[in-house]
């Protein structure tokens, strides 16, 4: 039998141990070659950066472009500097902070990372405000150089209630009188801003950036950049055709303009009276709007999407709108939850992109679960719902979602009228069989109709064919769209736009 030897003598085991020995001095002996001046052979990423418009005393998002090294020696950059000596930028290159780095080294076939970050002179007066900061990285070898152009926007802006206050709350009053945001300058919000004893009014064209995050303490955790309207305030944005009042989140960048859920919600507080919101452009929020037990608001003419838990949400709410669009929330367009008062005409709920229903209504709310999850404290409220000349669309399969926890028709009153609607599990015999019967001017949406112009670029106007066209009847008070166009005296369409 023929035994393998696992072991080798010890005079083989010392010679390798020489051997190795000999290969490191013999390498580390070698000297490393790099390319330097006009040697050098490298490229960038970009040849410009780009920051959207920065808040004064507020640091930008970093931006950043790479150097490559193309050869296969090393590469030595002399410098890589800042343009101008006393710098709004400032720079970060592969872990060297400073105006200037020397000698830098680049690997073979590898690349370093160029970090820049910016603030801007919140000293500048408001007459070149928003206004452009150019500068430039210098990358020298040698006596070649290389620049990359750096331009940000800087804008003054009113700080609500102060500058880098997020994680905070602070209570507002003006006692029963009317505090209004009419500087020019845009409104920033930090933390969670209380409105009571006070009417809060923001006039056509201002501008407010909320600052979100999430917070975290005892209690849990929550979507920093609240607005909250109390029971004795009000709030009341009044834009224009022209000139809408804007909320979204702070972060300006082309990256997050289409991301969901970067601030808190406006909230308007149980009981809270007479709100009213106008030609609105609000997005960004994990809620959009919130409107708590018996709180009142009057919207229309209003784009609320890019939002996370609803665009709208309601509980026990009291909310009359018109000529709105409301799309692109990871949750429902509108939620409401325990009833309420509703009514909506020629609105359009587009939830697109994110698979869950556009409308969900439920009379009901569970307010105490035990640990098998279980409701242990459940309670109903009448629901009472109209919805007129409006569209309801979602990627799935259906735009509306619906639960009665009563079997009580006096608890659960909802009325669908000249409407589109899409719909497919809704129908079945376990949920609302009778649903065309009961709305029998409800159009179904079935997959493939014509509806909206492009819906995959959020165009929710329609399509010439769109069956939304001719679908409604007219309404008193209600002439135009959500821009301003006419609206047909005898066939309107169905949704917030006309077609022209």
């Amino acid at each position: 039998m023929i035994q393998l030897q696992t072991t080798y003598p010890v005079f083989l085991l010392k010679w390798v141990g020489v051997l190795t020995v000999w290969a490191g001095l013999f390498y580390s002996c070698q000297k490393v070659e790099f390319d330097t001046g006009a040697a050098v052979k490298i490229h960038f990423s970009t040849d410009t950066l780009t920051f959207d418009t920065v808040f004064t005393q507020v640091g930008s998002t970093t931006r950043y472009f790479k150097i490559y090294n193309e050869s296969n020696r090393y590469a030595r950059l002399d410098e890589i500097r800042l343009g101008e000596k006393s710098s709004v930028f400032r720079l970060n290159v592969d872990g060297y902070q400073g105006p200037v780095i020397q000698d830098l080294e680049i690997p073979p076939n590898d690349s370093v990372y160029v970090f820049v970050e910016v603030t801007v002179d919140p000293d500048q007066p408001l007459s070149v405000s928003p206004f452009v900061i150019d500068d430039q990285v210098e990358v020298s070898t040698g006596s070649e150089s290389s620049v990359i152009t750096l331009t940000a926007w800087g804008q003054n802006a009113n700080y609500i209630p102060a500058l880098k206050a997020d994680q905070r709350q602070v209570l507002i009053t003006c006692d029963m009188n009317t505090w209004t945001w009419d500087d020019p300058k845009p409104y920033v919000i930090y933390g969670v801003v209380i409105i009571d004893s006070c009417t809060l009014d923001i006039p056509a064209g201002t501008d407010v950036y909320v600052h979100g995050g999430k917070v975290f303490s005892d209690q849990g955790s929550y979507n920093d950049g609240v607005l909250f309207i109390g029971k004795n305030g009000t709030l009341k944005l009044n834009g224009t055709a022209d000139d809408p009042v804007t909320f979204q989140s702070d972060r300006l960048e082309a990256e997050y303009q289409d991301r969901i859920a970067q601030w808190g919600r406006i909230q308007l507080g149980a009981e809270s009276k007479n709100n009213v919101i106008t030609h609105a452009r609000l997005r960004h929020a994990n809620i959009g709007i919130l409107v708590d037990s018996l709180a009142q608001l009057s919207i229309d003419h209003t784009i609320i999407g890019y939002n996370g838990a609803a665009s709208l949400a309601g509980f026990k709410g009291i909310v009359t709108g018109s000529n709105n669009l409301f799309h692109s929330s990871a949750g429902n367009n509108l939620r409401v939850d325990y009833g309420g008062y509703y009514r909506f005409d020629y609105c359009t709920f587009a939830n697109v992109g994110f698979g869950e229903e556009a409308v969900g209504l439920t009379n009901f709310f569970c307010f105490q679960r035990q640990e098998d999850g279980q409701c242990s404290d459940p309670r109903a409220s009448i629901l009472n719902l109209e919805m007129r000349n409006s569209i309801l669309y979602s990627s799935k399969s259906d735009a509306l979602a619906m639960s009665d926890a009563t079997n009580d028709p006096s608890y659960f009153k909802v009325d669908f009228k000249n409407s589109v609607i899409r719909m497919d599990q809704l129908l079945e015999d376990k949920y609302f069989p009778d649903f065309l019967k009961d709305y029998p001017t409800v159009t179904n949406y079935k997959y493939g109709d014509p509806l909206f112009f492009d819906p995959g670029e959020y165009d929710f106007s329609l399509d010439t064919m769109s069956i939304a066209r001719d679908l409604g009847q007219p309404l008193p008070g209600v002439t135009d769209d959500l821009i301003g166009r006419l609206r047909d005296i005898q066939t309107p369409d169905a949704g917030a736009y006309e077609f022209e």
